[in-house]
């Protein structure tokens, strides 16, 4: 039978792959899938129960299956319903199914027996036609089920018209009625949101449950027959209760998120509502998008998903919003100049004598702005037509440069303005330069957001900084930003230009922060923006990547780090406003993407940078004026002639880059060292961040210590994730390591992996570890299959480090374990000391920085050296490299 079943799916699957490459709708497709659904249930019926026994249920389909929308590795949901009504409360369910069904209870077993042996997932509940309307009142996922439900066969008269009953029971008799419930969708739709808006889910979507799945799709659906009694939008927006263009909008949008499920169901041998990299691109090119290469065709398809996906989550979320609001009945409230409010939102009183044009557009716009106010339905409606109208040279008419600048880019800019401009395609109409930005993809793990998220992500908290509601923003950053203010408007205004547009030149051929400055300069001069405004616009754009990147890939204590940035910045003004900008563009990523220490790094710099500029020597906190070192000698942890030692033993600037409660460790670790003599310390502490634990490895330092020591965190099974290398006057080496400390299921690792790591880097630290042999060990990883991800190119940069003898030697390739121990090996090998090291990660990329030391057995010159690495790693790893 399961060889039975599974012919089946694969004959089902190829004709999935038939429909869909014929052109055929997912409607059609999934309709065709549950009317067979239902042959088949009338068989099992038939098969399994006596005709007295089967007449005696009404057989409902329910959820996907009720909706007609069935999919090839979907659950087939199925309540039986039974009448009730002189059966007493109290009994338990099997004797009140008895008293009315005798045999009921052996027959249903025998369907579901027979249907699953069969192969199919079924959920089938037995239950009375009152106890299903009490549920109904009673559990909201029973309701929407309900309101999705639908008759197979049997007695339709115990749960007449099975939506409008549910809708009567959802109204009668639950608590709040339909308003509540209303609003109880609303909160799962914005749980889910928040619980599939994490990284993994934004790069692998969920296309069922996540963000813009097909379950925002099914609660409008709910709430839509709840509020108004139909689901059809073409009805609703004959109402006004949506936009005509808003409602095709979204039916196109689900339609294509539908597709991509079938089409994923389609090539799964399994149910797997997870659009993983392994599959993105056969299911791209099942879907139509068959021209290009490999990342080609998954950017192109990926693209169109999240447009689609992230229309479908914004308009479900907004209707919902609209639909629970308290408001939504009063009568309007007339204002002056032709509008008025509606269930609070801004309308016209009368659109049949309004113009499509700008100027009403502006004047419409800059009413809400004033009022404070959200758009009504009408409203959107109007801002489309307006969007589909205009003259493709809108962008320099007066009124539209007054709405971008009085609504975005002057004091009190407003988020919600650009949603509303964004939604309705009339910022693309004004700034046409934002259009090829709409959905486009990266493709890579560390950009989670599409650019055009990212940008409206990174500029709402800009606007929230600037009007003072940003509670999460660093003090250093709330400075800066104070400054600028005291400094220019106008670089204020700059400022959130930038913000909006720093990747405009992403998706195009070349340097994107070139490109992107060239094309803001544009938009700053059709704004007519002042020319130092314009200036300072355009040269954000082209150096916006270089302060983050200075301060996560270079060493804060060399002060030609500081040289390089004010290289290319001339004043303290530029300096602030790269400083903010580089905040909202490095914490607006992905969600929950904010690292402390990236901030701190950017603060450091920001601080060192405009101590130089000012002239004068940067702050740079006293050792022993530490809050951990007062502390310290206050409990008496430490005396003063430690910390004498330990301010001699690293310099000030060097402490400067711990953390406080890093260096009350770093204190304990190298005291004891002190006092006991110790050449073998190592110390490990978890949750140092959510999902990562630290380890501290307090040495005697020596040749190829770092090299055994990656060598044997790799040969463990840990990635590193970021790293710190210091050796201390006398000669001690104090290495900190970042490594995840979760399984797949997000649980801590078992103590055993931690006291077995702990004890293996005690060894390496005696000397009695052989680095070689570890390094074999962590090279089987080479043999395991690794998880599909997106190519990560390989790239190379040797340059002068500050004297002769050093280089500076920049590595980015795919992360993986034993990268640093491979590297770290090479050096060795090649007569290179490591002096210090600057590790990063983004996603999947590693950002590995080391100023090297030449020994005398060192030969080789920068180029060579820079051809030897990429010949390594071009043995190690299966992306692009780099040309020489």
């Amino acid at each position: 039978m399961a060889v039975a079943r599974r012919e089946d799916m694969e004959r089902k699957a190829s004709w999935i792959k038939a429909r869909l490459t014929a052109g055929d709708t997912a409607r059609q497709i999934t309709a065709r899938l549950s009317d067979r659904m239902d042959e088949v249930l009338e068989e099992a019926v038939a098969a399994s129960m006596p005709q007295g026994v089967a007449d005696a249920f009404l057989v409902l389909a329910v959820g996907g299956y009720g909706r007609q929308e069935m999919f090839p590795h979907g659950d087939i949901d199925i309540v039986l319903l039974y009448d009730d009504a002189s059966v007493a409360e109290e009994a338990a369910p099997e004797e009140r199914l008895e008293a009315v069904v005798p045999g009921g209870g052996q027959a249903v077993e025998r369907l579901l027996t027979g249907l699953r042996d069969a192969g199919y997932r079924v959920g089938l509940r037995v239950r009375g036609a009152g106890e299903h309307r009490r549920l109904i009142a009673e559990d909201v996922t029973v309701a929407a089920a309900s309101l999705d439900g639908r008759a197979v066969r049997g007695r339709e008269d115990l749960f007449p018209d099975v939506c409008a009953s549910t809708v009567a029971a959802i109204d009668a008799t639950f608590p709040g009625g339909i308003d509540r419930y209303c609003c109880l969708v609303l909160e799962g739709v914005r749980h889910r949101h928040a619980q599939f808006g994490g990284s993994a889910w934004l790069l692998e979507p969920q296309l069922k449950t996540g963000r813009g799945g097909l379950r925002d799709g099914h609660a409008i659906r709910w709430a839509a027959r709840l509020r108004f009694g139909t689901d059809d939008l073409a009805a609703l927006a004959r109402q006004g209760v949506v936009t005509s263009a808003e409602a095709e909008d979204f039916r196109a949008s689900y339609e294509f998120v539908a597709r991509s499920r079938l089409a994923l169901h389609a090539l799964s041998k399994w149910r797997n509502d997870r659009l993983a990299f392994e599959r993105q691109e056969e299911v791209a090119r099942l879907m139509g998008f068959g021209h290009g290469e490999g990342a080609v065709t998954i950017e192109a398809f990926m693209q169109a998903f999240y447009r689609h996906a992230d229309q479908l989550a914004n308009l479900s979320e907004r209707w919902l919003q609209e639909w629970s609001d308290d408001g939504a009945e009063e009568p309007p409230e007339l204002l002056d100049d032709g509008f008025e409010l509606r269930g609070g939102k801004l309308a016209f009183t009368d659109l049949d004598g309004i113009a499509r044009d700008i100027s009403e557009a502006a004047r419409l716009l800059m009413r809400a702005r004033h009022e404070g106010v959200h758009l009504h339905a009408s409203s959107r409606s109007f801002l489309r037509d307006v969007a589909d109208e205009v003259d493709p040279r809108v962008g320099h008419h007066p009124d539209a440069i007054r709405v971008i600048r009085r609504s975005l880019l002057q004091p009190a800019p407003d988020g919600y303005m650009l949603r509303a401009l964004l939604d309705t395609g009339l910022f693309a109409r004004i700034v046409p330069e934002w259009r090829h930005l709409v959905g486009h993809t990266n493709h890579d793990v560390y950009h989670v957001y599409t650019t055009d998220r990212h940008l409206f992500e990174a500029f709402t908290k800009m606007c929230a900084l600037v009007n003072g509601h940003e509670d999460h923003a660093p003090a250093f950053i709330v400075e800066a930003l104070g400054r600028l203010q005291n400094a220019s408007q106008a670089f204020v205004e700059a400022l959130l230009l930038a913000t909006l547009l720093h990747d405009v030149g992403k998706g195009l051929d070349g340097d994107h922060s070139m490109i992107g400055a060239g094309m803001v300069a544009e938009v700053a001069r059709r704004l007519e923006i002042p020319h130092d405004g314009r200036e300072m616009a355009r040269w954000l754009v082209l150096e916006h990547l270089h302060m983050v990147r200075l301060s996560q890939r270079r060493d804060l204590q060399d002060p030609a780090t500081v040289d390089t940035l004010l290289d290319v910045v001339p004043t303290e003004n530029h300096l602030n406003a790269l400083t903010v900008l580089s905040w909202a563009d490095m914490t607006s990523v992905g969600p929950a993407l904010q690292s402390d220490w990236k901030l701190e790094l950017l603060r450091q710099l920001t601080m060192l940078a405009r101590a130089q500029l000012a002239g004068r020597a940067p702050v740079i906190p006293r050792f022993r004026n530490r809050p951990a070192v007062i502390a310290a000698l206050e409990s008496g942890t430490v005396d003063d002639d430690t910390v004498a030692w330990l301010e001699a033993e690293l310099n000030d600037r060097q402490w400067a880059t711990f953390s406080e409660t890093e260096l009350r460790d770093a204190m304990a670790l190298l005291g004891d060292a002190r006092h006991e003599g110790s050449t073998r310390l190592v110390r490990f502490f978890p949750d140092v961040a959510p999902g990562l634990a630290r380890i501290v490895v307090c040495t005697r330092d020596r040749p190829k210590l770092l090299y055994a020591l990656t060598a044997g965190i790799a040969a463990e099974r840990h990635n590193i994730l970021r790293a710190r290398i210091f050796t201390t006057r006398s000669g001690i080496a104090l290495d900190h390591f970042d490594l995840p400390w979760t399984d797949p299921g997000g649980r801590p690792l078992a103590d055993r992996r931690r006291e077995r790591l702990v004890a293996l880097l005690e060894r390496i630290a005696d000397g009695t570890e052989d680095a070689d042999t570890l390094a074999a060990r962590s090279s089987d990883e080479a043999t395991l299959a690794r998880p599909h991800r997106p190519p990560v190119a390989t790239e190379i940069a040797v340059q002068d480090g500050g004297s002769p003898e050093t280089l500076l030697v920049e590595v980015k390739t795919r992360d993986r374990i034993g990268l640093l121990a491979e590297l770290a090996r090479r050096f060795s090998e090649l007569g290179f000391e490591i002096e210090r090291s600057i590790i990063a990660r983004e996603g999947d990329r590693a950002i590995d920085t080391f100023y090297v030391h030449r020994t005398p057995s060192a030969r080789l010159g920068a180029d060579e050296l820079r051809a030897d690495l990429r010949e390594l790693l071009r043995r190690s790893d299966d992306g692009p490299i780099d040309p020489a």
